[in-house]
């Protein structure tokens, strides 16, 4: 590895935003740059200054939580040896947006040289096992997806998808499975969904919530007035908080 190549590796493990910036994401026309908004950087600040193990997001529609998460985990599995990373997503039904955004993004740091020397071991539909020890495990929102194993890192996307009773059972089976040291966390990830969440009724856990007057970008704020005349007022402060 170049020195150049090392001193990006360092700068890329110390700041995620950094390394946010250096890669892309699939669009209708190709690829995009992955610029972070305001509010994916504003989450990222709560959550690295928080000391709870289970932190709970909750986020206005169409601010980019999916690839948010999973920037999070790339940058946990590279920078990190030996871990245990657990994502659960309804997306893994069809797209698999996730694992393709790890696949897409470890590609791209390794034609960086920021990878040098670390390579993907096994690559399956379910797991990711990198050479440095830290395995990933894919897997759909579900009570029994994650037992058996301890997890030092836990990303729940699209936990808004449960009903009251599915959570219970989902809480309980994976809350045990994250490690009790120190390194042990969970993030849960609600994407249009601010009211009536029982995950609120679980102590021990953070929660932010990003409305959509928080989101500092015009074009969205544009966007989120037309849809906001076309909801009726109760399901439009649902998906995009009051």
């Amino acid at each position: 590895m170049s020195f150049t190549n090392y001193q990006e590796l360092i700068k890329m493990s110390d700041d995620i935003e950094y390394m946010a910036s250096k890669l892309t994401l699939p669009h209708v026309n190709g690829t995009i740059p992955f610029i972070l908004n305001q509010t994916q950087k504003n989450i990222l600040k709560e959550l690295d200054e928080s000391d709870s193990k289970i932190n709970n997001i909750y986020a206005s529609r169409q601010i980019g939580i999916s690839s948010l998460s999973a920037l999070m985990f790339t940058h946990d599995a590279v920078f990190n040896s030996g871990k245990r990373i657990g994502v659960l997503s309804k997306r893994l039904i069809g797209n698999e947006y996730p694992r393709d955004l790890f696949n897409r993004w470890f590609q791209e740091l390794s034609t960086m040289g920021v990878t040098t020397g670390l390579n993907i071991e096994v690559n399956n539909k379910g797991c990711i096992e990198l050479s440095n020890g830290t395995k990933i495990k894919f897997a759909n929102i579900d009570s029994s997806s994650l037992r058996g194993c301890t997890y030092s890192r836990l990303y729940i996307d699209n936990i808004e998808t449960l009903d009251d009773k599915d959570i219970d059972n989902f809480m309980y089976s994976v809350l045990p499975t994250i490690n009790s040291g120190k390194q042990g966390k969970a993030t849960f990830f609600n994407t249009g969904h601010f009211q009536n969440n029982k995950i609120d009724t679980y102590q021990g856990i953070n929660t932010y919530k990003f409305p959509w007057h928080t989101v500092s970008d015009p074009n969205y704020l544009v966007n989120v007035a037309r849809t906001r005349s076309m909801l009726p007022k109760e399901k439009f402060e649902c998906e995009y908080g009051d």
